[in-house]
C-alpha cells in the first residue's frame, strides 16, 4: 500500500469520526474523540462489507 492511498484512508476516516462527532451532537450526545473513533471504525467496516474498498 503506498503513502498516498493510506493517507487518502486517514483522511476518510478523521472525515467519518468528525461527522459521528457532529451528528451525536445534533441528537443530544456528548462523546469524546475516542468514542467517534471507535463508531467510526465500525461504520467504516460495515461500508466496506457493502461498498467494497471504501476508505482504502
Amino acid at each position: 500500500m503506498s503513502d498516498q492511498s493510506n493517507t487518502s484512508g486517514d483522511q476518510v476516516s478523521q472525515e467519518i469520526n468528525k461527522e459521528v462527532q457532529q451528528v451525536a451532537s445534533k441528537a443530544g450526545y456528548n462523546i469524546d474523540g475516542e468514542t467517534a473513533d471507535k463508531i467510526g471504525d465500525g461504520i467504516s467496516e460495515a461500508l466496506k462489507k457493502f461498498g467494497g474498498s471504501f476508505g482504502n
